[in-house]
């Protein structure tokens, strides 16, 4: 650890002249000659060389003083060489250690020269003290270990119970338990080759030198020790706390049972329930005494028993010498068998069958009311020596409390029941009247709250209030308790001091003679929230830009426009332009990088006081807190330059493009959501103006989001209405001008009649989601068509993105095969093609196999590489419009669709003209070898009606 630090102490070095007059020290001459020793003291070179000796003198501790000055004075005699450690105050007030080294480098009569050096060594002195304070601390084992342990203190010897001699001998992996060694193994290997990592084990499991089996709290960690790598492990016993913290759950639960039950029977059966749940014991079972028939009448097995307790003989020996459960109940006693294995009292028939079972150790115990024997309870556990002393402390607990139940059931039934029991309980317990005025506190309450019992006695629990819960909570409370429900809550509560407590509060109300008692139990978890904060913390926030992520940002956003709701605000939604091709060129990792960059960009001074959130894959939102309108312009111009500055990564830099939606509180929205909504409302329209663009949501943008939805409205009624059908355009064989297909052309026909194009729902239905449930339709219907027809001929269906990149849709196309086999041809644009090569590979393998052809539309305008059409499997290339609307005026258009056909007949595709709208496109098409043709030239879209007449 000080090597570590080491290269970063400073080291100031000095020079001076100084006399002894008088036997006091006259300094004619002193300068700091370099300025580390501001970073010693806090005073800069210039300060510390301008004060007098007497001056330098007066910031050494008062302590050390006399022994530095007399350590100056020792060199006006024979010595040359002084070094030294003291303190001195630095200029904030603050101590630091020094090492003063220093010279004489000449002398002449009662006058010296002398050059020193002042090295800062408190952060030595720090990790020394530490150290020490570490090694002494009692009840702490410390250890260090390369292949065997090699230093081991005094606390380590009493926990493990070995002596350091013995230690020094072993191996860490000799004293862990069997389960864990594999892993200290490994760590340990890995260690002594020099990886170097902390670790914590919250419970390590240990075996001590008796057998015992203990659980520490462990932290180590991997450090230079002699010439090698070793670890360094401190650790403490917490098998007493973990005990301990398992009988107050133990505990918790069955007074939790003994205040809500009045059935004994009941009572045990859930004990035995509750001791296999919480307490993990292997098996448990209870049964109560018969008298008459001199038997234990079995009530319930609980964990794993495989027959074995069926098979016990449960007769009751007067004598108590027949069975451990007999001796159990004649001398009223828990009976212990410690280990199964090694317990010689054991008939070894029975205990053949306890270790089959796993039942390592075991105990009986007599559950008495009123000195005789009502219940008996068998525990079997998996750990041999399970029951030590702490764990019969456990037991005695929940004997006598189970004791203390019986005997309140027997005696004053529910109202005296609770009442004790609560008395007796380790929990937070309150009782109050029906007007809330506190009745009863127990010491619990007093050390939580800090409030002497007197102070409570007469109060309501108003006193403990903090202001944190609103008035419909304790609205909520009252109203739950008052109609006699059980309210449970995690309170927020203030002690007497001021400082706030969290209480995890169960409010049972119960009938008391006819009046009402409030009786609240609770636990204080105070550091387990503090903990579940911290949790919230990384709940709320994107561990890879460590910016708010989207839920964070709302509800940063919601507290901030709370707080200052007569502020103006704006809120941005920032995106960055085609970042899945970035991804796709560059890599996820380094599109990883681009958005941790651009996170500290925007967490930078531009919005240094806002809130600032990553709310999607590749958008972030900002809060622009106290904003004028007219600033948000010059401020929009900033945030895209701070992204047009480009990113480096490895030799790759990268320049961003962004579009930003801006919606302004309260002008626009007057809560989070509907203010984010907005925003991304204007983002959308921003990113249709292209890169760099951004949109202030306006009364504009609000009519044409209004009129998305009207339209929504109209469409989503139109497929409850089935007026989604299809106009069929015919394409033309050019060998002979047959007709051989159609391709379906969607339209939807509105509440008055009208018919209308895609232009008019297409992005309603791809927006929504809704293009799926239409498309469904849809190929039910060409489907219908094609069965219709004995010669059908081929039909042409255009399929959506969505669909494309929905694995049901494929399903729905195989189902739909079976009746269509090859008339069905599957239209795909290009782009989609290329999206994503392999899964479009996958898609086209299970459609193909089905026997549905599959044509790339839009060719020629997905600006890709044409080596993709020797590896897909489609049938037919259809030749964009644009190119065929050229090729007669344009030569280079003509040279295109010259090359794409003599390139698909080369590939045994077919190929497709669409938009052909005169004779001459025709006459060049033909001749070019074109497979289709289809434009209006030919024929103009129809209804279904039509398009039959045509095939008679």
């Amino acid at each position: 650890m000080i090597e570590e630090i080491a290269p970063q102490i400073p080291i100031a070095i000095y020079r001076g002249i100084a006399c002894l007059k008088g036997g006091q020290i006259d300094v004619k001459e002193f300068n700091f000659l370099n300025d580390q020793i501001e970073k010693i003291t806090g005073w800069t070179k210039e300060e510390v060389n301008s004060k007098s000796f007497e001056d330098l003198i007066s910031v050494v501790h008062e302590g050390d003083r006399d022994k530095v000055l007399s350590e100056y004075r020792s060199l006006f005699g024979e010595k040359d060489y002084t070094k030294q450690v003291y303190r001195i105050r630095r200029k904030d007030g603050a101590y630091a250690y020094v090492l003063d080294s220093l010279n004489v480098v000449s002398r002449e009569g009662d006058c010296l020269e002398f050059i020193g050096v002042v090295e800062d060594i408190s952060k030595e002195r720090e990790y020394h003290e530490v150290f020490r304070a570490v090694d002494e601390v009692p009840y702490v084992g410390f250890v260090i270990y390369q292949d065997k342990i090699v230093y081991a203190n005094d606390a380590s010897t009493q926990i493990l119970g070995y002596s350091r001699e013995e230690l020094l001998n072993m191996s860490v992996e000799e004293i862990v338990a069997e389960e864990v060694k594999p892993l200290v193994r490994e760590i340990a290997k890995r260690r002594l080759a020099g990886e170097q990592f902390d670790r914590v084990y919250i419970e390590l499991p240990i075996v001590r030198k008796d057998g015992a089996t203990r659980v520490l709290y462990t932290f180590t960690r991997t450090i230079y020790w002699r010439g090698k790598y070793a670890g360094l492990v401190i650790f403490f016993d917490i098998t007493k706390s973990k005990k301990y913290e398992r009988l107050f759950r133990i505990l918790r639960d069955i007074n939790r049972l003994i205040v809500s039950t009045i059935d004994e029977e009941r009572l045990l059966a859930d004990v035995c329930d509750l001791l296999v749940a919480t307490a993990g014991f292997r098996m448990v079972w209870v049964g109560m005494p018969d008298e008459v028939a001199g038997k234990i009448d079995l009530l319930k097995v609980c964990g794993y028993n495989d027959g074995f307790v069926e098979g016990l003989d449960l007769s009751i020996d007067p004598t108590g010498e027949k069975c451990p459960v007999s001796a159990a109940i004649v001398t009223k006693q828990i009976i212990v068998n410690p280990d199964t294995e090694s317990n010689h009292l054991i008939p070894e028939d029975v205990k053949a069958e306890l270790i089959k079972r796993n039942y390592r150790s075991s105990c009986i115990i007599p559950v008495s009311v009123e000195d005789k024997v009502r219940a008996v309870i068998g525990i079997y556990s998996s750990v041999p020596n399970m029951f030590t002393p702490e764990e019969m402390e456990a037991l005695e607990e929940i004997r006598r409390d189970i004791s203390f139940a019986l005997e309140k059931i027997h005696k004053e039934r529910f109202a005296n029941l609770t009442l004790t029991a609560v008395d007796k309980s380790h929990e937070w317990v309150l009782i109050a009247d029906e007007n809330g005025k506190i009745l009863y506190v127990n010491k619990a309450v007093e050390d939580i709250t800090g409030y002497a019992r007197e102070e409570l006695i007469g109060k309501t629990p108003r006193i403990f209030k903090s202001g944190f819960h609103t008035k419909e909570f304790y609205q909520n409370l009252w109203n739950t308790i008052k109609s006699g429900g059980i309210f449970q809550a995690v309170f927020v509560n203030k002690r007497k001091d001021g400082n706030l407590f969290y209480l995890d509060q169960t409010i049972i109300p119960i009938d008391y003679g006819g009046d009402t008692r409030f009786v609240a139990l609770g636990k204080d978890v105070t550091s387990e929230k503090n903990l579940e904060e911290e949790i919230v913390r990384f709940k709320y926030t994107d561990p890879l830009t460590d910016l708010l992520n989207r839920e964070g940002f709302l509800r940063a956003v919601k507290f901030t426009l709370g707080r200052e709701s007569g502020d103006q605000h704006a809120l941005f939604v920032i995106d960055v332009k085609d970042f899945t091709g970035i991804n796709q060129v560059y890599g996820q990792e380094i599109g990883n990088l681009i958005l941790k960059e651009m996170g500290l960009r925007l967490r930078g001074s531009l919005f240094k006081r806002d809130v600032v959130g990553r709310i999607g894959a590749d958008e972030f939102g900002v809060l622009a807190r106290g904003i004028r309108e007219e600033e948000i312009t010059t401020l929009v111009d900033k945030v895209i330059t701070l992204f047009s500055e480009p990113i480096k990564t490895g030799d790759a830099e990268i320049r961003l493009n962004v579009n930003l939606g801006i919606a302004l509180y309260p002008k626009d929205a007057s809560d989070e959501a509907e203010l984010l909504e907005k925003a991304s409302i204007a983002l959308s329209f921003a990113k249709r103006e292209g890169e760099n663009s951004y949109r202030f949501f306006s009364e504009d943008i609000d009519k044409a989001v209004n009129r998305f939805f009207v339209m929504r409205r109209k469409v989503e009624k139109a497929i409850d209405e089935d007026r989604f059908f299809y106009y069929y355009q015919p394409f033309f064989r050019t060998e002979d001008d047959k007709i051989v297909g159609f391709e379906t052309l969607l339209r939807m026909k509105d509440e008055d009649g009208n018919i209308l194009t895609p232009a008019h729902f297409i992005e309603i239905l791809e927006r929504t989601g809704l293009i799926r449930v239409v498309e469904d339709n849809m190929l039910r219907k060409v489907r219908d068509f094609i069965v219709a027809h004995e010669d059908s001929p081929l039909i042409s269906f255009n399929v959506s993105p969505g669909s494309f990149r929905d694995k049901d849709f494929i399903k729905a196309v195989i189902e739909i095969s079976k009746d269509v086999k090859d008339k069905l041809i599957l239209e795909i644009t290009e782009r989609l093609f290329i999206e994503d090569p392999r899964y479009t590979m996958r898609f086209l393998e299970e459609v193909k196999s089905s026997g549905v052809k599959v044509a790339i539309d839009d060719f020629g305008t997905g600006y890709s590489s044409l080596t993709y059409l020797e590896h897909l499997p489609v049938d037919i290339i259809k030749i964009d419009m644009s190119f065929v609307h050229r090729m007669v005026e344009s030569p280079k258009s003509k040279a295109i669709v010259e090359t794409i056909i003599d390139l698909a007949n080369k590939l045994d595709l077919e190929t497709v003209a669409e938009g052909v709208e005169n004779l001459q496109q025709l006459t060049y098409l033909k001749a070019l070898g074109c497979t289709y043709v289809q434009g209006y030239y030919l024929a103009k879209p129809m209804p279904r009606e039509e398009a039959c007449r045509l095939l008679v």
